[in-house]
């Protein structure tokens, strides 16, 4: 560093002032001129600026004096500073010079030997702290270090950057597969680099948990294709698929495509995608982070209502005359959506189970009727009731039984109601006369 001490001093015949710096924490001292700059050595600098003010005389009458002392300070320049991204391996940029007043240019094209300590790595370790795909935000820093203190300024910091091939995501509609037999569009994004002319190919796979990922490959000129394994899962349109070219540049590609019974729950997958170029391999088994596609196959029932032979809604605890038809309607759904079950999946049916006053099972539940579940996801079960059931009531439970591979049943216990049936007790028909009506002898 530098520093100019500036004072006043008084100094009759016979007396000096003698002014001394250091900025070693007092361990060597320079001497120093009214209002001239003094240079300290670059190395062994301390953490504290010191002075030292010696007043000589050779009178013992009079003795000089200092009004004011004033010190103006310039931080050292570092030697030899070095440049790191990010913190990881080595120096990426060494330099052998003295950072003085003036500028040093910073770059891969530093000269090894005259500038530099070694060949400077900067351009590759930027690009090493770059996501795979490229896509999105990445935080890079950089560390400083020098061989003696002073401050660092770094201006007109210039990044020159060449976009590479890359994914950019991949959606599905309506974001939830479920097997009800509707192809729904599936949609890879991806964009070709700068230096390259095209896409040419992609490889996408959904990331299943349960065993193997289907997958499809699509090639320029919008040649699809999909392997077995994928079939047994997901059903891949690959005589429909297309692709376009956006005015962004994002190539585009669609595929229709739906899921079996076979492929259990999901709950947020994501895809794997790997992309290929003019020059080959561009992007290699990437994976979204924002897909989140939901798949399902468990069964729920909604809305369940149960109405009488007259159209008499029932509730709970109801009395219902025995050996009458009795009518269960509702609406069968895939788990956490409003979509529905082709028809002939699994059946439905309605058991009854007599209880005791306290609602403790009495004897064997009994199927009432089992039938396929219907089409369009509304069911209407009728049948006729048992004569009597216990004095506890018959409990009615409507059930989805006989499903396919994984599939579950999910909400039972929203789906029944207790009865009181009687069919036994005698039965008022008709009265007569009816009321307000005069009888009279003839």
């Amino acid at each position: 560093g530098k520093v100019r001490p500036e004072w006043v001093e008084n100094n009759p015949l016979g007396t000096t002032v003698e002014v001394r710096v250091s900025n070693d924490n007092g361990t060597n001292w320079i001497a120093a001129q009214n209002n001239q700059e003094v240079s300290f050595p670059s190395l062994n600098a301390g953490d504290s600026l010191r002075f030292e003010i010696t007043m000589n005389s050779q009178s013992r009458e009079l003795t000089p004096s200092v009004e004011f002392l004033r010190l103006w300070y310039e931080e050292g320049y570092p030697n030899m500073p070095s440049i790191n991204i990010n913190g990881v391996g080595d120096w990426d940029w060494e330099s052998l010079q003295f950072l003085n007043e003036s500028s040093i240019s910073v770059s891969d094209s530093s000269i090894v030997g005259s500038e530099v300590l070694n060949s400077p790595t900067l351009v590759s370790a930027l690009n090493q702290e770059i996501s795979p795909n490229g896509e999105g935000d990445d935080l890079i820093y950089l560390s400083l270090k020098a061989e003696s203190p002073g401050r660092i300024k770094i201006t007109d910091l210039d990044v020159e950057y060449i976009l590479k091939t890359r994914a950019v995501g991949v959606y599905f509609d309506g974001d939830v597969a479920v097997p009800d037999g509707v192809k729904r569009t599936l949609t890879v994004k991806a964009a070709a680099g700068d230096d390259v002319q095209r896409v040419t190919k992609t490889f996408v796979e959904l990331i299943n948990s349960n065993g193997n990922n289907p997958s499809f490959i699509w090639e320029f000129g919008d040649l699809c294709s999909s392997s077995t394994n994928s079939q047994m899962i997901a059903l891949f349109d690959v005589n429909n698929c297309t692709s376009s070219i956006g005015l962004d540049g994002i190539l585009e590609i669609s595929i229709p495509m739906k899921t079996t019974w076979l492929w259990d729950d999901e709950q947020a997958t994501q895809a794997l995608v790997t992309v290929e170029d003019d020059t080959g391999m561009a992007v290699s088994s990437w994976q979204t982070d924002s897909m989140d596609l939901k798949i399902e196959n468990d069964i729920q029932l909604n809305g369940m209502n149960v109405f009488d032979e007259t159209g008499k809604q029932l509730t709970n605890f109801e009395w219902l005359r025995g050996g009458t038809n009795i009518s269960f309607t509702g609406i069968v759904n895939f788990e956490g959506s409003q979509l529905t079950p082709l028809p002939g999946q699994f059946s439905l049916r309605v058991i009854g189970q007599n209880v005791s006053n306290s609602g403790e099972p009495v004897g064997d539940e009994i199927i009432l009727i089992e039938t396929q579940n219907p089409g369009f996801g509304n069911y209407n079960l009728t049948f006729q009731t048992p004569m009597e059931s216990t004095p506890g009531g018959m409990v009615f439970y409507v059930q989805a039984v006989n499903l396919a591979n994984g599939s579950e049943f999910v909400n039972p216990s929203y789906n029944n109601i207790r009865l009181i049936l009687d069919g036994n007790s005698p039965l008022v028909i008709s009265v007569s006369p009816d009321d307000n009506e005069e009888l009279h002898a003839s």
